[in-house]
């Protein structure tokens, strides 16, 4: 079934709302634009309220051009009363104000349009957003003839019609309101947005009754209407969108001007926004497979902007992937290569919890590996292994029999030491089965080795003095 789409523009917009209608046609969707489709004679204003309520999405183009006009916003409305999928598509910066309801909705950014026409990576998010290929299924690098050659109305014609308010018909203005009244308590932003369209429309609707209604409408919904828009900023503040929860901050102020929570929010935003685009580029990184360039740019801006934190885990996704090449490595007994990748893991991504499971495993190698050397008569090694294994795998623990079989070997070494007077020599042992043996007891060992060195050093003549 082929996906169909109204675009609402403003008509100094039109270069890229053709564009725009051009790429999706390409991708094998029927798109309707006002000039391309009317014909000369025909019922404009009906012709537009039947192909919005017949579409399956309604891509709004936003500019400074369009949030202030009052075609724009009554289609928008109209598509607002029909219930349809609304894409909102950001062509330059612009206050929100006409269009508040949609500041919880993310937006397709295509500004990149107006500074260097690169808008391939957000064509394909539209597309995506809209059931369409990726890429595009056709080659049509212009909106296709057959629409352009059925246009006999003139375009100052529709540009004249476009400066009027328009109306689809005034029967509708009822149903407008009474789609507002119904919606008001689960949707405020939707309701007083189609509220003030019924009003710009026909101010004296219901002999003017309907703006005092209204009005107050407005006072009892402004508590529902900040609450929803501070969990859609919250939401945004968790998922790191620092530039989209500055936005709803700055539009629950014009609600209130007072309010400490949208203060708070746009205080921490205006911390972290700045660097939004360094994360933006840790996302790409990890999404394309780049995982040191990630964890490079991720350290950088912990250091640089603490507060920013990790908001979609990314240091999770690269402990993961290194996670599996761990696992790999250690299946097929490439243990030196495992150790490096533990290594990257821990120093790229400390935050990384590796599957208890693996980390058995890992442990288990290294005790036997131990234990061997040990039963080798390699007694130089275990030690340095089950230094390396608590560091490794510090949630490991050691097999009793093994702690106190080299425990009991390396405390002889410590007393053998103290014995010849080789007092550093002794303490470095027991250091060493202290760390790598943490449960086996040398405390009185210990106490006796500092004991002795004491005792002898206080027996050694003081040069000062002789």
């Amino acid at each position: 079934m082929t996906t169909s789409i109204f675009i609402s523009y403003s008509r100094k917009d039109r270069p890229i709302a053709d564009f725009i209608a051009a790429e999706l046609r390409n991708r094998g969707a029927e798109v309707f634009i006002d000039y391309q489709a009317l014909t000369a004679g025909e019922n404009f204003i009906g012709r537009l309220g039947i192909e919005i309520e017949s579409r399956d999405y309604f891509v709004l183009l936003i500019s400074p051009n369009s949030v202030i006009s009052k075609w724009v916003q009554s289609e928008t409305a109209w598509a607002l009363k029909c219930e349809k999928m609304i894409i909102p598509i950001l062509l330059e910066p612009a206050t929100m104000t006409s269009f508040f309801f949609l500041v919880g909705i993310e937006q397709i950014d295509l500004r990149h349009w107006y500074l260097d026409g690169n808008v391939t990576e957000e064509i394909e998010k539209l597309s995506q957003s809209l059931g369409l290929p990726k890429k595009p299924t056709q080659n049509n690098e212009t909106p296709p003839e057959a629409l352009v050659e059925v246009k006999d109305l003139e375009q100052n014609q529709v540009e004249e019609l476009r400066d009027e308010v328009p109306v689809f018909a005034r029967s509708n203005i009822s149903d407008l309101f009474l789609t507002a009244v119904d919606i008001a308590d689960q949707d405020p932003e939707k309701a007083v947005y189609i509220y003030q369209q019924v009003v710009t429309v026909d101010s004296d609707f219901m002999q003017g009754k309907a703006l005092e209604f209204i009005n107050r409408e407005a006072v009892r919904l402004k508590p529902l209407r900040i609450e929803k828009m501070l969990a859609q900023a919250n939401e945004a503040v968790n998922n790191g969108r620092w530039s989209k929860a500055k936005r709803i901050g700055e539009d629950m102020l014009s609600l209130d001007e007072n309010l400490s929570s949208a203060i708070n929010i746009i205080k921490l935003c205006k911390e972290n926004v700045e660097y939004e685009q360094v994360y933006n580029q840790a996302e790409t990184a990890v999404s394309t497979g780049r995982w040191a360039g990630a964890s490079l740019i991720l350290n950088y801006l912990e250091d640089v902007c603490p507060s920013y934190g990790d908001p979609v885990n990314l240091r999770q996704k690269i402990g993961a992937y290194h996670y599996e090449k761990v696992e790999n490595a250690f299946d097929a007994g490439e243990f030196d290569k495992f150790l490096s990748i533990l290594t990257q893991i821990k120093e790229s991504v400390p935050t990384y919890d590796i599957p208890d499971e693996l980390m058995q495993k890992i442990g288990a190698y290294y005790s036997e590996e131990a234990e061997d050397a040990f039963d080798a008569g390699e007694f130089d090694k275990p030690l340095s292994i089950l230094i390396q294994v608590k560091e490794i795998v510090p949630t490991y623990n050691i097999p009793d029999e093994l702690i106190q079989k080299i425990g009991a070997y390396y405390s002889e070494k410590a007393k053998d030491a103290l014995d010849a007077g080789e007092f550093t020599k002794s303490l470095s042992i027991l250091n060493q089965i202290n760390t790598a043996l943490p449960p086996y007891n040398t405390i009185n060992l210990t106490k006796a080795v500092l004991n002795k060195y004491k005792a002898n050093h206080e027996k050694q003549p003081n040069p000062a003095l002789s």
